[in-house]
């Protein structure tokens, strides 16, 4: 069963709110129904 695909946009934005302290990894991880570690392995 795959997963969903998402597009270098929405992890870039995902990596760029990260880096600059806009939001922590786990607010991200609510907002978008994400592992912590997909996001991780991204950023």
């Amino acid at each position: 069963m795959p997963g969903r695909t998402h597009s270098r946009e929405f992890k870039l934005e995902i990596v760029t709110q990260i880096g600059s302290g806009q939001k922590t990894t786990a607010q991200l991880c609510r907002e978008h129904a994400l592992s912590p570690s997909l996001i991780h392995r991204v950023a």
